[in-house]
């Protein structure tokens, strides 16, 4: 299914999950309309990243419903039309910055993760152009060390 351009942004309906015997999420429902904004309010383990990963198909609900532009989550079409910036921004440090933002472009393995894909953005995991792991520079980030 593609994403609609009618539906609501977000719809939730009794979205249920659980880490273990952890409850973080209990019966959420929501609808955000096209437009709208909305903040996600709370103390720390009320479920706002949570939510937040489910709508980006980071994580499985365990149980109820829920659809992103107009679509059901994990769909591809509505996925590709959505933006992310976590909050604490975290990258591997053996991943050089061509391949974290490979990596946050495309979250999910599928077709738009093919190589070839990836070599048209240059996003190569090539070895070769690693920083040292004592550089203070993010890998991938400002002037290469000479040989």
């Amino acid at each position: 299914m593609t994403a609609s351009t009618t539906a609501p942004a977000i719809e939730l309906d009794g979205i249920v999950k659980t880490y273990g015997r952890t409850t973080a999420l209990d019966g959420l429902s929501l609808t955000v309309g096209r437009g709208e904004l909305v903040g996600l309010l709370g103390p720390n383990g009320a479920g706002k990243t949570t939510t937040i990963k489910l709508l980006l198909g980071l994580a499985r609900r365990t149980r109820g419903s829920a659809r992103v532009l107009g679509a059901p989550l994990g769909d591809r079409a509505a996925r590709a039309k959505i933006g992310y910036l976590p909050e604490l921004f975290r990258y591997q440090p053996w991943l050089s910055a061509r391949e974290v933002l490979a990596l946050h472009a495309e979250p999910r393995p599928g077709p738009c993760s093919s190589p070839a894909r990836r070599d048209r953005a240059g996003a190569r995991p090539d070895r070769s152009q690693r920083r040292p792991r004592h550089a203070s520079a993010p890998p991938g980030i400002g002037a290469r060390p000479s040989s």
